[in-house]
């Protein structure tokens, strides 16, 4: 990175001053084409929050991904399997979870087509190359990719400068976190072209135990001015990670009663992938060492290639190729696992006697293809916004599993007599994804528009190898509003429907369940905002109708995993509020929080019994799983000359670990206070514009609580187990206690 600085500087410095110059007419060709690439129309009457390059650039010196920088917005929460925030992440708006939540980088669609998620791990330093980012709760305005249910995130790459930039970073903090990198913009070379990328590297030993990892993320684009019509650009960008897993949570049978009562005799960091707890005759617990660790290995590789084009005044055409590769595989050692898990009969050994159960290392994995076009248009003017878009992507994908150790010596030589790995599991899928939208909004009069959206989305999914399954699925997603707007004041009324298809799992985990269906989302909006000079405030309320939604029912497979089926009715319902006063120039305050009520009309709950059939109960009217009824926030920032400084106070209320409201199952609420602070000195060399200094104080007062989790319940007459008194298994996701992170920029 400090070679390439120094070239890029001597190249700059050679070239004519006008080329150093930043182009406005270049500038201004770079930010259309993000607009028309994932732009919506003005004025579009859905509640929206937005990050900006400012809080983006701040945050990507942190080792935090990015899910955790979207917490800052209503309804919005994060957790990380580690307890620090980096690898293995997990988003969830409105209580939806990252399957739900469509996600797109420049209107390329993000989500894995087969699970439907972002997996959130290693992209921490995608803040240093994105420009903004743009979060939609609820259904929101037509996208590429995935249905949204929870809400839709737009990520956009930020301008490539046309003046010669650079940035080096490094950070160090809590549990050996460091993370060091840098990013770098050529300016404009000859007139016409940019070169600009972005590479960071992290390491964490974790909070959890066994979570100790690495990995990063990069960028490197290329940006051609052909004409004063017509711009090209390439973006390479991706991720990659080597490590421990924590996907079980702090676990425990029954012991415990909460992760804070795991904490407090020491079980804070256990992790049931790699060790074994022992109690000593005094009650102190330690730790046994597997012989082989959970390790997630993966590498994705993103390549878009955007042409932008204008046609007369006020037409804008982008059109993006892309396809992107992704392979890896987790391995993990299972002590003491049923040979039913892995297709595998019981053996009958030598003395007569039937072996059941044996100690494997599992090894599973997958390879990824997806690549397809995204066609967009629009015009604005005065009165009018309009957005015509299409998107055509195809995937396909492979997955397996290998036992790669067998600890019994019969079983061994029965299976793999060769010595080889033993591969219990293939399949194969392909997926094709098609859609096509028009969204407009159009000024009437009066401070009055209207908005319209209409979208066609075409699914067609096959699922082979061990599986023989194909799927078509037509989506019909219509969406209307009006918004007003006098002065500081707005207010929007909208309606927006929504369809999902099921994701790989609905096939694959679906026990005795018949096939599954897609789920249908009708959601209804109202919404009011204030923007002052000194005051600011909005109010959104939402109803979101679900049809047919999936969830987890406490039913096991055979080999028992959960399983999930469709749930006739349900709904979310809420209210959203945030409040905002400018006191001075450099100092401001805000708060935000979210209201909720997330219920399934009707549910019936399928608990495990060891002596029998599974006994099932009724509810009429049960929360929803992982979906707080309260998530609120908030804080000050202030930035004075070159000083900086930025506190906020979270709280999530309540999370159920199941459907069935029930206390002893569920994690506490708890809150969390964060304190930024930055400074930024100025040398006085013309080559090196400043550093930036920032110390980050996460969870300022050592609370030890759990942000997520799994539950399974049973009973049994024989061991006294009854409904109201259930043995219980639990995992919970744990935050770390306080840490601290420092870290040091040199800008170019």
């Amino acid at each position: 990175m400090y070679l390439a600085v120094a070239a890029l500087t001597g190249l700059t410095a050679s070239l004519p001053a006008h080329a150093q110059e930043a182009d406005s007419l270049k500038t201004e060709q770079l930010e259309a084409a993000v607009i028309t690439a994932g732009g919506t129309p003005r004025n579009a009457p859905f509640a929206v929050s937005k990050i900006s390059k400012r809080e983006l650039e701040g945050f990507s010196s942190s080792v935090q991904e990015l899910p955790y920088l979207f917490s800052r917005t209503p309804g919005v929460t994060a957790s990380s399997d580690n307890g620090l925030g980096t690898g293995t992440t997990y988003l969830r708006i409105r209580g939806s979870g990252d399957s739900r939540i469509n996600v797109t980088l420049d209107g390329v669609p993000l989500n894995s087509p087969e699970d439907q998620c972002v997996f959130w791990a290693n992209m921490n330093s995608y803040a240093a190359f994105l420009g903004g980012v743009t979060i939609q709760r609820g259904v929101g305005a037509s996208s590429n990719g995935d249905g949204a249910f929870g809400g839709t995130v737009a990520l956009t790459t930020k301008t490539p400068s046309t003046a010669f930039e650079a940035r080096v970073d490094a950070s160090y903090g809590s549990y050996n976190s460091a993370r060091a990198g840098g990013s770098v913009s050529s300016g404009l070379l000859g007139g016409k072209w940019v070169i600009d990328g972005s590479f960071h590297h992290s390491r964490t030993d974790g909070y959890i135990h066994g979570t100790r990892g690495q990995g990063g993320s990069w960028m490197a684009g290329v940006t051609f001015f052909a004409t004063p019509s017509l711009m090209l650009r390439y973006r390479n960008l991706g991720n990659y990670e080597r490590t421990g897993q924590a996907w079980n949570g702090v676990e425990t049978h029954g012991e415990f009663a909460s992760y804070a009562a795991m904490y407090a005799v020491g079980l804070g960091r256990y992790n049931s992938l790699c060790e074994a707890r022992v109690q000593d005759e005094k009650g102190h617990w330690t730790f046994l060492p597997y012989p082989q660790i959970t390790t997630d290995n993966f590498l994705q590789d993103h390549n878009l290639l955007t042409a932008d084009f204008r046609l007369g005044e006020h037409w804008k055409l982008s059109a993006t190729a892309h396809y992107t590769w992704g392979s890896g595989y987790y391995s993990n050692f299972q002590p003491g696992a049923k040979l039913s898990k892995f297709g595998l009969e019981p053996l009958v050994l030598e003395d007569g006697s039937e072996l059941k159960k044996s100690d494997f290392v599992r090894k599973k994995g997958l390879t990824q293809h997806h690549g397809g076009l995204v066609v967009s248009a629009n015009r604005r003017s005065e009165r009018l916004d309009l957005f015509l878009g299409l998107s055509s992507s195809y995937f396909s994908g492979t997955h397996f599993g290998y036992l790669t150790y067998i600890g019994n010596d019969a079983l061994r030589a029965k299976i793999a007599p060769d010595g080889k790995d033993y591969r219990y599991y293939f399949s194969d899928a392909g997926k094709l994804d098609e859609s096509v939208y028009a969204k407009a909004s159009w000024k009437v009069g009066a401070g009055f528009s209207l908005y319209g959206d209409l979208q066609f989305r075409l699914v067609h999914y096959r699922l082979g190898g061990d599986y023989d399954i194909a799927r078509l699925y037509p989506f019909f997603n219509p969406k209307a509003g009006v918004e007003w707007r006098r002065g500081a004041h707005a207010a929007f009324a909208s309606f927006a429907m929504a369809g999902r298809e099921p994701e790989r799992n609905n096939f694959t985990d679906n026990g005795s369940y018949g096939p599954p269906r897609p789920e249908r989302l009708f959601d209804y909006e109202l919404g009011y905002s204030y923007d002052g000079r000194i005051f600011r405030g909005g109010l959104t309320l939402y109803y979101m109708d679900y049809k047919d939604q999936f969830v987890q029912t406490g039913a096991l497979s055979d080999i028992g995993e959960a399983l999930t089926t469709n749930i006739a009715k349900s709904y979310r319902a809420g209210a959203e509020l945030s409040l905002g006063v400018r006191a001075t120039s450099w100092l401001d305050f805000e708060a935000d929080g979210a209201f909720s009520l997330n219920r399934l009309l009707e549910f019936h709950e399928v608990v495990d019994n060891w002596e029998g059939d599974p006994v099932h109960v009724s509810y009429d009217d049960a929360p929803l799983a992982f979906s707080p009824a309260i998530v609120a926030g908030g804080g000050f920032h202030a930035h004075w000359r070159d000083l900086y400084a930025r506190w906020r106070t979270s709280y999530v209320s309540r999370q159920y670990l199941d459907n069935t409201g029930c206390k002893e199952r569920s994690i506490p609420g708890y809150s969390t206070s964060d304190l930024e602070l930055g400074y930024t000195f100025r040398p006085g060399v013309k080559a090196l514009k400043g550093i930036k200094f920032s110390l980050f104080l996460g969870n300022l007062f050592d609370s030890h609580h759990a942000t997520g989790g799994w539950v399974y319940s049973a009973v049994s007459e024989s061991y006294g187990y009854t409904l109201q008194n259930r043995y219980m298994e639990a995992g919970y996701t744990a935050s770390a206690g306080f840490t601290l992170l420092g870290s040091v920029s040199l800008l170019f």
